[in-house]
């Protein structure tokens, strides 16, 4: 069309059709994405991660039972939060687990001289030369909480730190993976609204994933939101970490099923929330929709991948029938 602002469609399919295709990292993790692994303190973010950048210069075909795109791959961990000797014999504890015989060159991180705390544009500039020098194509950043000073809840704040982030994921062509904290999450799933300065962030990334600790210890990892692919929120994956800091996945599980308190206090909550909404919604109609359950659930805190769990124990309660598949009503009086 003579413009090189300005395509029409049939211009930008031919584009796309030449283009090569984007491999994906891993899951939901296209390469040259960014975005972040999330969850409260002490849950295994930094392990999980750790976990992962040495499985992708080990040239591992799979992850948490999910494939790896192939390598080895050469990977930089930046580390801002931990003093390097811990972390170091952490990490030799880790390659004991993947029985790598050879020094691994492939894996590389910031020495002790680089600033802990990223809040000048000099800082952020050593941060870019640290990722040119490396040559690394995959980045882990570890953690958000040092790349500002200020309350990332501050839209303006945020906006910045997220602007600097994605220009340097595509001015640089990595994959950029940032592990960032949640306030303290008291036993509740994990989710977009559990991310500390969640909108503006959540509205950036291109994947989010969730690492959680329960209650009563429990640990897992949760596909929360891709922008690339299809999510499996219903399922959540638990796992263990042994002596030498290694996670080893179990059988996936919903995530009802662990957040619960010994008691199951917090799940029997849901499940009289869950009762209120269908009430509510039957004051407009006799029969109530799984869908309209879920909308309104949601914004009583409910999570969309427990309610199918609340209505089987409503159910089974006898304080509701399904009516037809996807339909319910209560068996009290109205």
């Amino acid at each position: 069309m003579g413009s090189k602002y300005l395509k029409t469609l049939g211009e930008l399919i031919e584009q796309t059709k030449s283009a090569p295709q984007i491999p994906y990292v891993w899951s939901g993790i296209k390469e040259g994405s960014f975005g972040f692994v999330f969850g409260p303190s002490k849950s295994g973010k930094t392990t999980f991660c750790e976990n992962m950048a040495l499985s992708l210069i080990a040239g591992k075909e799979s992850f948490f039972g999910k494939k790896l795109s192939k390598g080895p791959h050469r990977v930089l961990f930046v580390s801002l939060e931990e003093f390097y000797r811990e972390r170091t014999l952490r990490n030799i504890r880790q390659l004991s687990q993947l029985e790598i015989n050879l020094p691994p060159l492939n894996y590389l991180s910031n020495g002790e001289e680089f600033p802990r705390l990223l809040s000048t544009k000099l800082d952020w500039e050593k941060l870019e030369s640290l990722i040119k020098e490396s040559k690394a194509k995959i980045v882990f950043i570890d953690s958000m909480s040092r790349l500002y000073d200020g309350s990332i809840e501050e839209s303006k704040l945020a906006k910045k730190i997220l602007y600097q982030l994605r220009e340097l994921t595509n001015r640089l062509k990595v994959t950029m993976i940032v592990i960032h904290h949640t306030p303290k999450m008291n036993g509740s799933p994990i989710t977009i609204d559990s991310l500390a300065g969640s909108r503006m962030l959540a509205q950036e990334a291109d994947f989010l994933i969730g690492v959680n600790r329960t209650i009563n210890g429990m640990t897992y990892v949760k596909e929360v939101a891709f922008r690339y692919a299809a999510e499996n929120t219903e399922l959540v994956t638990p796992f263990s970490i042994n002596s030498n800091s290694w996670l080893s996945p179990q059988k996936p599980c919903r995530e009802y099923s662990l957040i619960g308190d010994l008691d199951g206090r917090i799940s029997n909550v849901n499940t009289m929330k869950v009762l209120e909404v269908i009430k509510l919604l039957e004051t407009k109609s006799d029969v109530v929709k799984y869908k309209d359950i879920e909308t309104e659930a949601e914004k009583v805190g409910v999570a969309r991948s427990t309610i199918f769990e609340q209505l089987k124990k409503l159910t089974a309660r006898g304080e509701i029938i399904k009516v037809v598949k996807g339909q319910y009503q209560t068996v009290l009086e109205k």
